[in-house]
């Protein structure tokens, strides 16, 4: 290798010389670093072609998979409207009450509707008969509540949308359970026929009709930590929603909070450890009595998820095109973010990744709003909880919004 002090110590007389061994190292370098620019440039190239690949074959083995189920026969099946508590009804199946599980699939109408979401409850009845206080738990599991929410959301791009959401339901499975003010949106359902002759049932929604909608997701870099809801909110929306002037949130409309939250200036600070709902090992099935704000925002029962309530405000009437903004940081833990309107979920959040966040809801219709707050935490780790709620407000729908 030539030193500095090589091409130093040529005198003057020899410049020429030194130029023309300045030139031949940097021929020689030079070489090499094309070839390591040419290498990672094939690198590359590789690798976008393997994912590129792997993409096509994923789209061309869904669209195989998928085509079979649009073209699978089916039954339609009629169904009953039974009135439930919190302004909710569940559309009960009485041809469905055999012994054997079914393929079915859910027709959602989107094109006069108001709604850009829909919340449905795939209701399962609760077999097991409650034991008294004190008493060991006698579980069976074949027969427990197996209920849980599924969300969808109206599909963009698509000029007649409408979707159908495809689901495996055994007994006992009692029916769907969804707000009355969005039973009309479901259209139909149906039963597929043999569908043992299916390579696989998927819980999965699809648009009813071919609309050239990516079998994909598109990797993104998720980081500002946006929360929006719904998902049809642009970023540049989300953007100058952030920035308004909102009407924050008073202590004096807080209803409940627990005793690891404390409310500050503006702020909601969330700092202990959350406390569990019961002991995962001596009844596995969940007393969920301390997660009333959770039992909204999901039916699903998990005995590893904690998910006790942490707050909740005072119903408040909030009109049509306002939208609910909240500015945070989560530091450890996790918290599941939401409104709550005549006891259902009006738009809600999971936050488990770290850093800060915002978060954007949208008020779909008139009505008495409740923003509720909990913890979201797996039972075998940490239990300590570490966030910050910074200005949660309401941006009033005025003629500038």
């Amino acid at each position: 290798m030539l030193s500095k002090e090589y091409f130093c110590s040529f005198p003057p007389a020899l410049k020429s010389e030194r130029e023309f061994n300045l030139k031949m190292v940097f021929l020689r370098i030079c070489p090499h670093g094309l070839r390591s620019v040419c290498w990672g440039i094939c690198g590359v190239l590789l690798a976008a072609g393997l994912l590129h690949l792997t993409r096509q074959y994923q789209v061309v083995v869904l669209n195989k998979l998928f085509q079979q189920y649009t073209d699978s026969p089916m039954e339609e099946l009629s169904f009953v409207r039974l009135k439930k508590k919190s302004n909710r009804v569940l559309l009960k199946i009485p041809d469905l009450q055999g012994s054997r599980p079914e393929f079915l699939a859910v027709t959602i109408q989107w094109k006069d509707s108001q709604y850009d979401a829909i919340h449905l409850v795939l209701r399962y009845k609760d077999g097991n008969t409650k034991q008294a206080l004190g008493t060991p738990a006698k579980i069976d599991w074949f027969r427990r509540d197996w209920s849980r929410t599924v969300n969808l959301f109206r599909p963009l791009g698509i000029p007649a949308p409408q979707t159908r959401l495809y689901f495996t339901a055994w007994p006992p499975f009692e029916g769907i359970e969804v707000v009355t003010d969005q039973s009309e949106m479901v259209q139909s359902i149906h039963r597929v026929k043999n569908p043992e002759k299916l390579p696989a049932l998927l819980t999965v929604c699809l648009p009813a009709t071919p609309s050239g909608v990516p079998l994909y997701q598109r990797l993104e870099l998720e980081t500002d930590g946006l929360y929006v809801y719904p998902y049809g909110i642009t970023g540049a929306t989300a953007s100058q929603l952030i920035t308004s002037c909102r009407e924050e949130i008073a202590s004096q409309e807080i209803a409940y909070h627990h005793h690891i939250l404390r409310v500050g200036a503006n702020s909601w600070i969330v700092k202990g450890y959350a406390q569990p709902g019961v002991d995962v090992n001596s009844q596995p099935t969940r007393d969920r009595s301390l997660s009333s704000v959770s039992k909204v925002f999901a039916a699903d029962v998990s005995v590893n998820q904690i998910d006790t309530d942490l707050l909740i405000t005072k119903p408040k009437f909030i009109p049509k095109g306002s939208y609910f903004l909240a500015n945070g940081n989560l530091l450890s833990g996790g918290l599941s973010l939401g409104l709550i309107r005549n006891g259902n979920n009006a738009g809600s959040f999971e936050i488990t990744r770290k850093g800060s966040f915002t978060a954007i809801i949208k008020v779909s219709e008139d009505g008495r709003y409740s923003v509720g707050v909990t913890n979201h935490l797996q039972w075998y780790s940490s239990l300590e909880n570490f966030f910050v709620i910074s200005r949660p407000g309401w941006l009033i729908k005025n003629e500038n919004l």
